[in-house]
């Protein structure tokens, strides 16, 4: 009887521990099997299509500055790339103070089928010394457009305020094809002490009907458009 026990015992001491084994070599084999599925996350969003991405994220306007020399930060927005493409806004801090500066405000670039430029906004400086900052708008392209009735994409150019404003450059789009018709360029405005209108220029048509784009600025020059024979 004491035999049967003891061999009874022995088989039950076994088993367990068996399972224990299997749970310790479960556990260690777990890190490895995360890190295979996380590779395979990173490399799926690493084949994601260009023309899939999201709009340029706006600079979040940065912290003011108080105090006898307050410095508002600068704000950056983000450029957007696509079918249609949208940079981010860029909002600089206020300084105010004995000698507040403003923080500088840049709009992100913007490229695509249809790409428009972000606006920048220069903070404002207040105090003894007050000294607003720089506002830029980001520049805007078309694309352009082939095929038997080629259009190009429009392109508009931001807008900038602050101390020294200056707006972004617009550029339409190429298009070539039976039906051509070159994309419009708006140049953004600028307000401020300085402020300063960029450049605006329409695309260039040509086909069977080709016709310029027009362009808006302070110096705005259209598009040339050339019939086919």
């Amino acid at each position: 009887m004491t035999k049967i026990f003891i061999l009874a015992s022995t088989l039950s001491l076994s088993f367990f521990s068996g399972l224990n084994i299997g749970n310790a070599a479960t556990e260690n084999l777990r890190p490895l099997t995360n890190a295979i599925v996380q590779n395979s996350d990173h490399f799926a969003e690493g084949n994601s299509k260009d023309n899939n991405k999201p709009p340029g994220n706006n600079g979040s306007q940065n912290d003011s500055g108080s105090g006898d020399n307050g410095s508002g930060g600068n704000g950056s927005g983000g450029s957007g790339s696509g079918d249609n493409g949208s940079g981010g806004n860029g909002s600089g801090g206020n300084g105010s103070g004995g000698n507040g500066s403003g923080g500088n405000g840049s709009g992100g670039s913007g490229s695509g089928g249809n790409g428009s430029g972000g606006n920048g906004s220069g903070g404002s400086g207040s105090g003894d010394n007050g000294s607003g900052g720089n506002g830029s708008g980001g520049s805007g392209s078309g694309g352009s457009g082939s095929g038997d009735n080629g259009s190009g994409g429009n392109g508009s150019g931001g807008n900038g305020s602050g101390g020294n404003g200056s707006g972004g450059n617009g550029s339409g789009g190429s298009s070539s094809g039976d039906n051509g018709s070159g994309g419009n360029g708006s140049s953004g405005s600028g307000s401020g002490d300085n402020g300063s209108g960029d450049n605006g220029s329409g695309g260039n048509g040509s086909g069977g009907n080709g016709s310029g784009g027009s362009g808006s600025g302070d110096n705005g020059s259209g598009g040339n458009g050339s019939g086919g024979n």
